[in-house]
């Protein structure tokens, strides 16, 4: 046995001569060094395995909640006030959800990545709607309410489109001239006229009430073969008001007058055979008594 005294002056350490140690020593050493390096191998294989395994998982769960036709929304409940048939409805919204992505990645269908907001405004690009309202039913259904705009009108320039209330009073402006499958009555603005400033009057309250009444209740006035395509305002603070037919002449009217009376002279000259819809360019019933055409 010797004395190793390196490490402190008062401090003994006994240091083992490796030649005196036995084979049973070494060996013992030697086993337990192996026992180590096994386990610590199998320590590593199961790291990598759990590793991989959790990779494996993770990405089936990504591509079975991201990807997977089970959240992808494909059932579809239409409810509220619409006039357009209900496949055109969700054949617009079907292309929407189709054609978008979230962040490039994730598709506008899914049930979890699906945008309200971006699912309205791409259909309000197509219809002009009130209200598109969006319930997700899980997990792969969308519940649509929509409600028309009820009292409003459209008024429709060279460039844009804007929306009036039922007292004239511009509430939007819609870029773009074009607008299709509106159940709202159109007003063609006169390319010389001034433009409506959101937030103002452009139509008077006369005028407009006088086009949502005509609107609605066109059939009450009994006209036989008179329908409305749209109608014409050259300028607004005026009492002029064009009735666009599909048949082809424009109908002239006066908003201050009778309402009821100027088409009850209409009425008996197209019963009495006096007016031909088809050559006729326009009927003026601005004249009391009178009804005058061309």
């Amino acid at each position: 046995m010797g004395r190793d005294f390196s490490y402190h002056p008062y401090r003994t350490r006994l240091k083992v001569s490796k030649a005196k140690a036995g084979p049973a020593y070494q060996r013992e050493v030697k086993s337990k060094r192996s026992s180590e390096f096994l386990h610590e191998q199998a320590v590593r294989l199961r790291q990598r395995v759990s590793f991989y395994f959790g990779l494996i998982v993770a990405a089936y769960l990504f591509y079975f909640l991201f990807y997977s036709h089970y959240f992808t929304v494909s059932n579809f409940n239409l409810s509220g006030n619409f006039n357009q048939p209900q496949e055109e409805i969700i054949g617009v919204v079907k292309q929407a959800l189709a054609e978008k992505r979230r962040w490039l990645i994730f598709p506008q269908s899914n049930y979890f990545w699906l945008s309200k907001k971006k699912l309205q405004d791409d259909f309000q690009a197509a219809y002009v709607l009130d209200e598109l309202a969006i319930d997700k039913d899980w997990p792969n259904s969308l519940n649509l309410t929509l409600v028309d705009r009820v009292g409003q009108i459209l008024l429709k320039g060279e460039n844009n489109l804007y929306l009036a209330d039922p007292d004239g009073l511009i509430t939007r402006e819609i870029p773009g001239k074009d607008m299709v499958n509106t159940a709202l009555p159109t007003v063609n603005i006169h390319p010389s006229s001034t433009l409506p400033v959101l937030n103002e009057n452009w139509l008077s309250k006369e005028m407009a009430r006088a086009i949502l009444e005509i609107y609605n209740d066109f059939a009450k006035y009994e006209l036989p073969g008179v329908e409305i395509a749209g109608f014409k305002v050259d300028e607004p603070k005026e009492n002029l008001l064009k009735i666009v037919t599909k048949q082809g002449p424009e109908i002239h009217l006066d908003i201050k007058a009778s309402l009821n009376e100027q088409f009850y002279k209409l009425k008996r000259s197209l019963a009495a055979g006096k007016i031909d819809l088809s050559k006729a360019q326009y009927i003026n019933l601005r004249v009391a008594d009178q009804v005058i055409y061309k």
